[in-house]
């Protein structure tokens, strides 16, 4: 593992002030052959991860669902112009959302992320809410706009994709993945985890966003996956390096992998608090643009105790994958990290 990369993020971590609630970060890279894997610290911290610890992958898991999707398509099996009404012909909105347009976000679905009554749920160890809940909370009776005419990322879009993807393929997303992404790529330690008990193999750190605002809390004793209604993929470090490699590399056709890395939505700014300077969405890619790093392309995710950056850079002599994973709920933070070890790696 390169020591100038692993030396950028420790002095990021160590600048943290106490209230950020990370301790370190597990970082997994793939510059040529196996990944290396290790685990960074804050000074005077213990380790929060060991080498191997799985975690959850969060939003990350749109990466890997969408190119599942195009597996699919590759196989004569979808198009990325049939609507998702051909799965979905109960759901009336569907006709009119594209297989692209819901993998890019251009579906004009709403999003149950910024539902407080969601948060309120969640927090409060209730039940997950069935899908025809998440769809009567979030009035996805109606779009916000066209199809195709405007961006608004959509967690909806997504559970109705996992739905196309499981319809089309006959099996549940655990099955189909291990299919088409996880066996062909040699990966090893990725599940989907649906109930609160499948949580006990992962590894988190205590959660704040649970908490809301008071002493934070254990992942695992108040956290249900379900509440992920896209599903979610968990796993190690070193295989989330290894599934976006795949995905960037060898898994998909030359012509598909080029639509899902063509960026779709061009943004003017970024969000406050994240590193990007000319962030894109791709088909189940976030990109950035920027010639002078990039482009680099990959996911962020982020959701009680962990948060993912996986992210590729083909440009790099050799190409470099980066998976850098903290244990605290700052995304921007885990991209920062993951930019400063890139940054570093490529001066070498």
């Amino acid at each position: 593992m390169d020591e100038q990369a692993l030396s950028a993020i420790r002095n990021l971590l160590d600048r943290q002030p106490t209230a950020a609630n990370v301790t370190g970060a597990l970082v997994a890279a793939i510059v040529s052959g196996d990944p290396e894997v290790t685990v960074v610290a804050r000074s005077g911290f213990p380790p929060p991860f060991a080498s191997d610890s799985r975690v959850l992958l969060y939003s990350f898991s749109k990466t890997i669902v969408a190119a599942a999707l195009l597996r699919l398509v590759a196989a004569g099996r979808l198009s990325l112009h049939d609507t998702l009404g051909r799965f979905l012909p109960q759901h009336p909105l569907t006709a009119k959302i594209t297989l692209r347009a819901a993998l890019a976000h251009t579906s004009g679905l709403p999003d149950y992320g910024g539902l407080a009554e969601y948060h309120a749920a969640v927090r409060s160890s209730s039940p997950p809410w069935s899908r025809e809940e998440f769809l009567a909370r979030t009035g996805a009776d109606r779009l916000l706009f066209e199809p195709g005419s405007s961006f608004a990322y959509s967690n909806i879009g997504y559970m109705w994709l996992r739905d196309v993807l499981t319809r089309a393929s006959d099996g549940d997303m655990a099955t189909v993945l291990r299919r088409e992404i996880f066996d062909p790529l040699g990966v090893t330690t990725a599940s989907v985890p649906e109930t609160k008990s499948d949580l006990a193999d992962f590894t988190f750190g205590p959660s704040r966003y649970l908490a809301n605002g008071g002493t934070p809390m254990d992942v695992i004793a108040r956290y249900d996956p379900g509440w992920i209604a896209t599903g979610v993929v968990g796993s190690s470090a070193t295989d989330a390096a290894r599934i976006l490699r795949g995905i960037m590399t060898t898994l998909l056709p030359p012509p598909l992998r080029d639509e899902m890395m063509t960026a779709v939505t061009r943004f003017a700014a970024t969000e406050p608090g994240r590193p990007w300077r000319q962030p894109a969405y791709g088909l189940g890619l976030q990109i950035d643009c920027d010639e002078s790093s990039g482009p680099i392309y990959g996911h962020t995710g982020g959701g009680p105790g962990v948060s993912p950056a996986v992210f590729h850079f083909p440009r790099r002599d050799p190409p470099l994958t980066l998976a850098v994973i903290t244990d605290g709920e700052d995304i921007g933070l885990a991209e920062t990290l993951l930019l400063a070890a890139a940054e570093r790696w490529q001066a070498n």
